[in-house]
């Protein structure tokens, strides 16, 4: 038994009740951070919730992280309580099993810890962990456990479209969780539609527009304070990214699987608008 007692007003929350997401990040700070905790208790309440404890990490005795996970049925609190399982894992956390009864789950929940029962929770040692676990995770992710595929998963990238141009963001924020090839796309016919309207030219479309728009001997809206190669290299950013970016998702589908490519091609157009804001 460790001798030294915890103080229930040490103890640090993280997550929140019934928010997997919320409790999943709380798990991915924890375990990935630079100095990771040598162990952790999982604690359920034998009714499919779970919460987690991790003793002296960051120099806090206790952090608790709330019950944003599930298991039983098909949703994202399984998913999530497979992800953080998986995170553990990888590090190599010890972790122990603790069986809880309702009394002892909701005082943990709910922030009425004493200390006897910090002490209880240190101590006891119902049953170690070993990992895999299938019977305990939702069988969507079994073979993310065994496979350790789970990255992927949980740190696929977002798209942040609150700094993006405003009609940039309108036409690809929604498109982007479910349809990135489409809103790349659309990024790029945003930037068309723009040229066009500084252009007052209705029509035009693609490798065209950025000529009407740049060409260095004819564009219309060439910055004649740039040097020559300025201007040339301007001309070519645009030039480049409607042939290499705009053109080939208008002719065929790519099936791409690359998010961070295509987040970092809308970014891409973002800064193309931002560039044509300040010369016209």
């Amino acid at each position: 038994m460790l001798d030294t007692r915890i103080d229930p007003s040490e103890v640090q929350y993280m997550g929140m009740p019934g928010m997997s997401e919320q409790s999943l990040l709380a798990v991915d700070v924890i375990v990935n951070s630079e100095l990771p905790p040598r162990r952790a208790s999982l604690v359920t309440n034998r009714q499919g919730l779970y919460l987690f404890l991790f003793w002296d990490w960051n120099n806090v005795p206790l952090t608790v992280v709330h019950s944003g996970f599930s298991s039983g049925y098909p949703g994202q609190g399984p998913r999530s309580f497979s992800q953080a399982l998986c995170m553990l894992w990888d590090r190599g956390i010890t972790t122990n099993l603790v069986i809880a009864n309702k009394t002892i789950f909701d005082a943990i929940e709910h922030r009425r810890l004493t200390e006897d029962l910090v002490d209880w929770l240190r101590n006891t040692d119902d049953r170690p962990l070993t990992w895999p676990q299938p019977e305990w995770i939702y069988r969507e992710h079994e073979h993310q456990v065994e496979g350790q595929t789970f990255w992927c998963t949980f740190h696929q990238p977002k798209l942040n479209a609150d700094f993006l141009d405003e009609e940039l963001s309108a036409r690809c924020r929604q498109t982007f969780s479910h349809n990135k090839e489409a809103a790349v796309t659309a990024a790029y016919k945003v930037v068309e539609e723009r040229l066009r309207k500084l252009l007052d030219k209705p029509l035009g479309y693609g490798d065209q527009l950025v000529k009407d728009a740049l060409d260095p001997a004819r564009g219309a809206l060439v910055d004649k304070s740039l040097s020559k190669a300025e201007k040339e290299g301007m001309y070519q950013l645009f030039l480049g990214a409607m042939k290499f970016v705009r053109n080939p998702r208008s002719h065929r589908f790519l099936d791409e699987e690359d998010y961070q490519l295509d987040i970092e091609l809308v970014y891409q157009a973002d800064l193309l608008l931002r560039i044509l804001s300040k010369i016209s």
